[in-house]
């Protein structure tokens, strides 16, 4: 479903989500609008997607983000789906293998809102039979890190090279995190419509999204159907020893079908999506594991066959985008909504 140009395309935007297309067509010599029109292709049917959000910082200050495993009543799991992939603070929806049918990310402002929301919300869905929660601790790797690799090095650089220059971190601000709004779920909106959705001039605007683009508490996200591209992801559970996180989180990082890893409470103490193009893949990356760390354990490994949402963005049966539902924290307590990093 996906070819070269298109992971190229979607790689580019990674790096830069507002790259002209004139200035990627000349890095990739392809003509500009043939990669407008992929572009446009690839979202128009729903295999690839944009967001943008405030971000809170990794170590999860201010806000709480939980791993919550579900088990379904049987032949009641899409029912559950259904009910929680309208819900904002249901971040990301995974079904899985094993033990568990559902792995979700949930993301509140504070623990005590988290516990309310799965104890009052999440489990009086009719269908849901049981469930285990676990608090995330620190991110190693964010979701939106990760990279098809579909760009030479020397292209990702030159692509890099066309962001702006940002003398120092900016700070948020009401304009800024209006502008975050209005790009929303589509970062390559145009300049002229962000104008007219924030009613500033349009050079404030080009100059805002300029600094969004800098900011470090600014998620850009290109993501796009890892089903329909020809990847699955494989969540591995390890109990690894306190005095050994850092190595081992160190280890995966350099794995390019790293996705995301995150130390959380719980027996076991880190957890990591990997991206793979094969499942034999998962052989080499737990024997380099067991090899360099005896001491840590994989305690459990899933297959996830499906991905029923993904940072708000709502996924249907055929791995398309159907629709996106706006997250993060200030639900509750009337905040301006933020969200939980690139947790998947």
């Amino acid at each position: 479903m996906f070819d070269t140009m298109d992971f190229a395309i979607v790689n580019a935007l990674q790096i830069n989500p507002r790259i002209s297309w004139a200035q990627l067509g000349q890095l990739l010599t392809v003509d500009p609008s043939t990669l407008s029109r992929r572009w446009s292709r690839v979202t128009r049917e729903g295999r690839a997607w944009s967001s943008c959000f405030h971000v809170v910082n990794v170590q999860m200050k201010d806000l709480a983000t939980a791993v919550v495993q579900i088990g379904c009543e049987p032949g009641r799991r899409e029912s559950v789906i259904e009910q929680l992939s309208g819900e904002a603070p249901v971040v990301t929806i995974h079904c899985t293998s094993g033990a568990r049918d559902l792995v979700l990310t949930v993301s509140l402002p504070g623990r005590t809102a988290v516990d309310r929301y799965v104890d009052q919300v999440i489990a009086a869905v009719p269908g849901v039979r049981r469930m285990e929660t676990s608090y995330m601790r620190r991110v190693f790797k964010q979701g939106t890190d990760w990279r098809p690799y579909a760009l030479t090095t020397a292209q990702a650089r030159a692509v890099a090279a066309t962001l702006p220059s940002a003398p120092a971190d900016p700070k948020p601000n009401a304009f800024l995190l209006e502008l975050i709004a209005a790009i929303g779920d589509d970062v390559r909106r145009p300049i002229s419509e962000l104008q007219r959705r924030v009613g500033r001039s349009l050079s404030a605007v080009s100059r805002g999204v300029d600094t969004l683009l800098m900011a470090s508490w600014a998620n850009w996200r290109i993501d796009f159907s890892h089903a329909l591209g020809g990847w699955e992801e494989v969540m591995l559970w390890l109990d690894v020893p306190q005095n050994e996180l850092e190595n081992v989180a160190g280890t995966l990082r350099r794995l390019p079908q790293l996705r995301w890893c995150s130390s959380i409470t719980g027996t076991a103490n880190m957890i990591a999506t990997v991206c793979l193009r094969d499942l034999a893949e998962l052989d080499e990356i737990e024997g380099r594991l067991a090899v360099g760390f005896p001491m840590a354990r994989v305690t459990d490994r899933c297959v996830v066959p499906r991905i029923a949402k993904r940072m708000g963005h709502v996924i249907g049966y055929d791995s398309r985008l159907e629709r996106y539902v706006p997250f993060g924290a200030g639900q509750e307590d009337g905040r301006r909504p933020v969200g939980a990093g690139g947790v998947a």
